[in-house]
């Protein structure tokens, strides 16, 4: 088996299009939600227009999820020193849980009224879950095998312990692995609208996950992708190492679609499942 190391990062984020804009949005307690007056919710939307990066041709034919992901993966691979490397045996597995859904609906209108002409030649790569993963390995060559895990607020962590899997296993020798999500739209919105989840009002502050009178969530939209290696493939070409990766575990409450089960089996099991695979204690933990 092989130990397995962090050697860079890469995120999108209602603070802005960097790791350091968010950690510092973070340190200094800030609030990077805002209300929306068109959607009618509270959101965290990345401040920046991502599109303008690429051309019109360009937007045509990528979803936002998939510039998202290039945006961080570049990030994650410059901190790394990763973008001339020999990619052959690198893992892409980039998650995401909704597609373009705006996109959809917009071609719906197009095919129920009979002008199916006008259906973009893109429509179907736009909406693919595995694009954004696709888009990342064709720019850096990377062949180890492309993936996209999809488990909803799961996703990113999925994404991570597999490739982390992957590489302590031997299948791989380094990975470009975590999830993006671009689903601040009125249809996502009005979906978990009528799921009762989201929270209501106009003030930034209504984000309160931990508090006894939380209300639901707020949506954002945003991307964080690590680079993980071998740790003597890291030592021998001098990566500065940002962590360990120690342990992954993984289950399931098997109980409600959307409900945690109150017993928290799921949870307890994953996380028995962690510290096992990380060969330590609870107690080394903390």
């Amino acid at each position: 088996m092989h130990r397995v190391v962090i050697t860079g990062m890469g995120a999108i984020s209602p603070f802005g299009s960097t790791v350091n804009a968010l950690r510092n949005g973070l340190s200094e307690g800030r609030t990077a939600l805002k209300y929306d007056e068109k959607l009618k919710f509270v959101v965290g939307a990345v401040p920046e227009r991502i599109e303008d990066r690429w051309t019109p041709g360009q937007q045509r034919e990528m979803s936002r999820t998939s510039m998202f992901a290039l945006v961080a993966a570049e990030e994650a691979l410059c901190q790394a020193s990763a973008e001339s490397l020999d990619h052959e045996e690198t893992l892409v597995n980039i998650g995401t849980c909704m597609s373009d859904l705006e996109h959809i609906g917009e071609t719906a209108q197009k095919v129920s009224e009979g002008q199916t002409r006008r259906v973009s030649p893109y429509f179907v790569p736009r909406i693919l879950n595995n694009l954004p993963a696709g888009y990342v390995a064709m720019k850096y060559k990377m062949r180890g095998g492309v993936e996209s895990t999809s488990t909803a607020c799961a996703t990113g962590v999925h994404c991570i312990g597999n490739a982390f899997h992957s590489i302590r296993y031997g299948t791989s020798r380094r990975a470009l692995a975590g999830a993006v999500e671009c689903a601040l739209n009125p249809i996502a919105l009005a979906g978990f609208d009528r799921m009762r989840a989201l929270a209501k009002g106009e003030d930034p502050q209504i984000s309160r996950p931990f508090d006894k009178k939380r209300a639901g969530f707020v949506m954002a939209e945003g991307a964080g992708l690590l680079f993980l290696e071998r740790l003597e493939d890291a030592e021998t070409r001098g990566a500065t190492i940002l962590g360990e990766v120690l342990g992954y575990g993984i289950s399931s409450d098997c109980y409600h679609i959307s409900t945690p089960d109150p017993s928290a089996i799921g949870a307890i099991l994953s996380m028995r499942r962690a510290i096992g695979s990380a060969n330590i204690g609870p107690r080394q933990i903390g």
